[in-house]
C-alpha cells in the first residue's frame, strides 16, 4: 500500500475493526511511502487509518473489505511408515510463516511440518509410530488452520 501525510518521527499505518479503536497490526511510516501492511485472518469491515504518534491522532482513514481466505491440501489417504514422507501438495495464500503439518486429530499441535515456502508439493516427515494422523495448511496469521485431510500411516 502507498501513504501520503506527514511522516512524524513515530507515526504509523494501523488496521483495525471499523468502528473500534486500537489495532489488530501496524507498521511504521518511517519504513517507506510503500509500506506492506499486514491484514487480519477475520473477515470482514476493517479500517485502514494514518496514526500521527504525538497525539495518537488518526490523520486519515480508508474501509477495507477482508474476504475470507481458503487453502486445500491433496496427499494420498494412506502411506506405509516406510515411506518415510508424506507428499503433499497445496493450495492456499502461502503467506512466508504458512505451513503444512501432521498432526493428532483433536490436538492443536503437529508431529512434523514444512513451510508451504519451501515448494509444492512439500514432502512432510512422518511420525515415528503407524496410525491416524490428519494433514493441516495453518495460516500463520492467528495459527488458523483453512484446510485439512486425514492421512493413514500403515504398518510396514
Amino acid at each position: 500500500m502507498t501513504w501520503q501525510g506527514p511522516d512524524y518521527e513515530g507515526d504509523y499505518i494501523e488496521v483495525g475493526r471499523r468502528g473500534e479503536e486500537g489495532y489488530a497490526h501496524y507498521t511504521r511510516t518511517r519504513d517507506g511511502s510503500t509500506l506492506s501492511l499486514q491484514l487480519p485472518a477475520e473477515p470482514g469491515e476493517w479500517e485502514v487509518r494514518y496514526i500521527v504518534s504525538q497525539d495518537s491522532l488518526v490523520l486519515a482513514r480508508q474501509i477495507i473489505s477482508v474476504t475470507p481466505v481458503t487453502a486445500q491440501l491433496v496427499a494420498p489417504a494412506s502411506v506405509p511408515l516406510s515411506a518415510g514422507t508424506a507428499t503433499v501438495g497445496w493450495d492456499g495464500p502461502g503467506y512466508a510463516q504458512d505451513y503444512v503439518s501432521i498432526s493428532i486429530p483433536g490436538d492443536s499441535g503437529y508431529v512434523g511440518y514444512e513451510y508451504t515456502r519451501d515448494g509444492n508439493p512439500l514432502n512432510i516427515r512422518l511420525p515415528d509410530e503407524p496410525g491416524n494422523y490428519e494433514l493441516r495448511y495453518v495460516m500463520d496469521l492467528g495459527s488458523t488452520v483453512l484446510a485439512s485431510i486425514p492421512l493413514e500411516v500403515t504398518a510396514d
